[in-house]
């Protein structure tokens, strides 16, 4: 459980909605590009990290109401960015798709590319998280503005990883054999169904039980 306001360190003042896959559709289209990563930026980017881990990587895991809990607390979307990142351990590519989200008060008038593009922002992001089930993790963060760390201010990062489709490309819906606990499967094939919900609930982020 994540408090977005108070807390030791300050308010969240920055959300940033990272997802990441092989094949994140439409997305890429409509984002703004960034550079695709080489190593020795990767590198640098692991080192820049100077948060903690407050939510654990949790498994099936349902974010469809992510969007609107943040804009009920008081968060707009104001980039969103895309970009090609190298896995170091087995040197393949892989997508991310970041959707940042900033404290009202501080939001500026966007420019008008974005004004025009953000609708369609918004339905990519919708699709995405809507259509699966993901493996969640939270940072909570330093905020830092012009590179430097700004006092009295939080930024989280929501990492959506291992996506778990619930309907086939055709339409049809995803099933799977119940797993039992000596690790076999069992039964009828079932659809696939969440362990947990992420979601904001008075001012604190976290999973719940479903």
């Amino acid at each position: 459980m994540i408090p977005l306001v108070g807390g030791p360190n300050g308010p969240v003042r920055l959300v940033v909605v990272q997802v990441s896959g092989h094949d994140l559709g439409q997305v890429r289209d409509i984002l703004r590009q960034q550079p695709n990563e080489a190593p020795p930026p990767s590198e640098e980017r692991i080192a820049r990290v100077t948060g903690q881990l407050a939510i654990e990587p949790t498994q099936n895991c349902e974010t469809k109401g992510i969007v609107t809990d943040l804009g009920a607390a008081g968060y707009e979307l104001v980039d969103a960015l895309y970009q090609e990142r190298l896995n170091r351990e087995n040197s393949r590519s892989y997508e991310i798709a970041r959707f940042i989200f900033c404290q009202r008060e501080f939001v500026k008038p966007f420019a008008a590319e974005f004004t025009a593009t953000r609708p369609a922002i918004f339905e990519q992001l919708t699709l995405l998280i809507c259509g699966s089930l993901w493996r969640v993790r939270v940072f909570d963060n330093p905020f830092f503005q012009n590179n430097e760390a700004v006092e009295g201010y939080r930024a989280l990062s929501v990492n959506l990883e291992a996506r778990q489709p619930l309907c086939h490309k055709n339409g049809q819906t995803v099933t799977t054999r119940p797993m039992g606990e000596n690790g076999r499967r069992y039964g009828q094939p079932q659809p696939l169904r969440a362990g947990h919900r992420l979601a904001i609930i008075n001012n604190h982020l976290q999973l719940v039980a479903c």
